[in-house]
């Protein structure tokens, strides 16, 4: 696999999407796809007749497929910000409080 052939480029996108369709993350699997639908554009805009017909109908799957993932992505995404943004408006003096109730043991008696 010469790495700078455009049907290398076609092979790699593969494996890319295979690995974007696997991976569990939906933000890590349409980053994948997206990578993947990169190299195939490029093998389809410098290959051979053969290449161009395979980089096409990959590039096909590959828009199919990272249509396909990206709801998941969206909502995954919406959900971190989300996290992200209730960790980033606690007042660090109720953050500290919070740590210490994590750590304290809790009696009947209050010691």
């Amino acid at each position: 696999m010469n790495p700078k052939t455009p049907r290398a480029l076609v092979q790699f996108a593969a494996i890319l999407a295979v690995v974007g369709v696997v991976i569990m993350d939906p933000l890590a699997g349409l980053s994948f796809l997206v990578f993947a639908g990169i190299l195939t554009a490029i093998a389809l805009a410098f290959g051979s007749k053969r290449v161009r017909l395979a980089a096409l109908i990959l590039l096909i799957i590959i828009i199919s497929l990272a249509i396909w993932k990206f709801p998941d992505a969206r909502l995954h995404l919406q959900r971190y910000r989300e996290r992200a943004h209730k960790q980033s408006t606690i007042v660090p003096q109720e953050r500290s409080e919070q740590q210490e109730e994590r750590g304290r043991i809790i009696t009947p008696n209050g010691l």
